[in-house]
């Protein structure tokens, strides 16, 4: 079984050790392709760690103030990863959404502007960087169709 404590203190300790090379500590009975599927799991843990700590010194370069939170979408099952500055402007809000295998952290060298008059959120889409990963259809009008309620609510 998976030594859970050993994650949780490399995490806290943010070392910057990838477990992914390391041999899971599972039962020599247990088949390789579950060995797999935890290194995987191992992996996406560090990759959203490597996210949230890359993307802490990116907006610490930021003359601008950006908070971020999760919003829950579709009845709280999903979360999408946000970020936002100058609530308080009443001028129409900027709303960034990056392409695929793209990240928030694209627009940072034109955050400071573009909040400097205006309201402006930038959002994970489902299945990148910070945000929930669900499965999508494999018939492209019905993900379409879940990319678009993701973004209407």
């Amino acid at each position: 079984m998976f030594d859970y404590s050993e994650m949780k203190k490399i995490l806290s300790n943010n070392e910057q050790n990838d477990l992914s090379h390391r041999t899971c500590p599972i039962a020599s009975s247990i088949q390789g392709k579950h060995r797999v599927a935890i290194r995987s799991q191992h992996r996406i843990i560090l990759v959203l760690k490597e996210l949230e700590c890359a993307g802490m010194n990116i907006f610490e370069a930021l003359k601008s103030h950006f908070d971020d939170h999760y919003v829950s979408i579709l009845n709280n099952i999903h979360k999408i990863w946000t970020i936002y500055s100058n609530l308080t402007s009443e001028n129409i809000p900027i709303v960034l959404i990056h392409g695929f295998d793209i990240g928030i952290g694209l627009w940072s060298l034109n955050l400071d502007q573009l909040c400097s008059s205006r309201p402006v959120y930038v959002i994970d889409l489902l299945g990148l960087a910070r945000s929930s990963r669900p499965i999508f259809s494999l018939d492209p009008i019905e993900a379409e169709k879940q990319f678009i309620d993701m973004l209407e609510e």
